[in-house]
């Protein structure tokens, strides 16, 4: 079979090993694209590690490799120091890549043929291209010529390809780590969601190609979905399941949790639907999911999910039959699950509390929960006569007498709420001993 020549020249000299050619030594050096092929699988026999796959391909080829996952963030990088440490070149700063990364998923958009983007800008040249693991982008390789080594312009094509080589032996490499299942949302917005959930999406999104503008659109709501086993297919599947149903969603999904933020969320249809698809998401794939409110501001992602989280561990504990819970309805115990290390003992009627707690043990009577129950439903006797499965008239007695044991009066709304408090606060301490 007639070898294929990929062979290109480069006047500035090449890096082969540990040594550098430059020029001035009289020598003409070419770098050979098989060599490339061969060094990529010979790297993926002998390692599983990202870095020490790009480490291995930059013994031989003069370039700068930046290896990213799909939302920015630099998985391994070959550019070395003084002292061969790890450095981030000049210039790649976290806006640079996403601005990168951005131009490429839209050269994706109308080029389909796989191969990398060459970009000039700031007087560099970068080969970008996407790492496909059956059928997904999962990241992405940025090439960057190493600085008076060879001369671009006499070598795109060369460039081009050996990124290639290298998106196509880490996208083994990813494929054969992990389980993976096949995503239906767009590369563009998995991107946004891995910066938007980090937290530093706004900053590097707004104005770049105006993908912020177009994509990010208030009002949002965000959704905590967790499995009750890991299970990051599950988690996969159920988050290909919303974004077949409504269209305006960021999924990002991290160890045993997936987070998703609703977009676009003008109408009260849109509202429903969301709450119907969540509810029918957890049905179906048995998973646990908590539904904030609405809000307007992106800044608010990051609370607004701590608080799902919060209220799904607190939900959880107190119904384990139900899947589906909503942010609101659990407000005042994460409120009172953060105030706990800070209060402490020193609650709000915290003695009379325990001793009514006390006589429930010792003459099995049952004043606390019928008075968390009480209180929980705003002092409605008759619904909290249901709650507690017994007669109003019971309910009734049992108020009275609570109002004797604690010596206050617990209709009285002011310390109706502090009692409150003061019980979910307990409560809360219990669960974390």
């Amino acid at each position: 079979m007639k070898r294929t020549d990929f062979t290109q020249n480069f006047p500035g000299g090449i890096i082969k090993g540990d040594s550098r050619c430059r020029e001035g030594e009289e020598m003409e050096e070419k770098i050979d694209l098989n060599v490339c092929y061969r060094k990529a699988f010979e790297a993926l026999g002998i390692t599983g590690s990202v870095q020490k796959f790009t480490d291995y391909i930059t013994e031989y080829a003069p370039v700068v490799l930046i290896v990213l996952d799909i939302g920015g963030k630099i998985l391994a990088m070959s550019h070395k120091g003084e002292y061969n440490e790890t450095l981030l070149p000049e210039g790649m700063d976290s806006k640079r890549r996403v601005e990168l990364i951005s131009q490429m998923i839209e050269y994706r958009s109308k080029e389909s043929d796989g191969k990398s983007m060459l970009i000039h800008a700031s007087e560099e040249y970068y080969a970008v291209n996407e790492i496909v693991v059956k059928g997904d982008a999962e990241g992405f390789v940025i090439s960057i010529p190493d600085a008076g080594i060879y001369n671009v312009k006499d070598a795109e094509e060369t460039l081009i390809q050996m990124n290639d080589i290298v998106c196509q032996g880490l996208g083994m490499l990813l494929e054969r780590q992990e389980q993976h299942s096949h995503s239906h949302i767009s590369t563009i917005r998995r991107v946004i969601a891995r910066l938007l959930f980090e937290g530093e999406g706004k900053q590097l999104l707004n104005g770049t190609n105006d993908i912020y503008n177009e994509y990010v659109v208030a009002p949002f709501r965000v959704a905590v979905v967790r499995a009750e086993v890991y299970n990051s297919l599950q988690l996969q599947k159920a988050a290909n399941y919303v974004s077949d149903v409504y269209e305006n969603v960021f999924v990002y999904i991290e160890e045993q949790y997936a987070c998703l933020l609703f977009t676009d969320i003008h109408t009260e249809e849109c509202r429903e639907k969301i709450c119907e698809v969540m509810d029918n998401m957890c049905e179906k794939y048995k998973l646990l999911c908590c539904l904030s409110g609405s809000f307007d501001e992106i800044e608010l992602i990051d609370k607004k999910r701590f608080m799902c989280q919060k209220a799904l561990e607190i939900a959880h504990e107190q119904e384990p039959d139900k899947r589906s819970f909503r942010e609101e309805d659990y407000y005042v115990q994460i409120v009172c699950s953060c105030a706990l290390p800070y209060i402490g003992h020193a609650r709000y009627l915290e003695r009379e509390l325990t001793e009514l707690a006390s006589e429930d043990e010792a003459k099995e009577t049952k004043f606390y929960e019928t008075l968390k129950q009480y209180l929980l439903v705003g002092n409605n006797v008759s619904m909290a006569a249901k709650k507690m499965f017994i007669h109003r008239n019971t309910m009734i007695y049992r108020l009275s007498k609570i109002n004797e044991i604690l010596g206050v009066d617990i209709n009285e709304p002011g310390i109706a709420h502090k009692i409150l408090i003061s019980i979910l606060l307990q409560e809360q301490e219990k669960e974390e001993k």
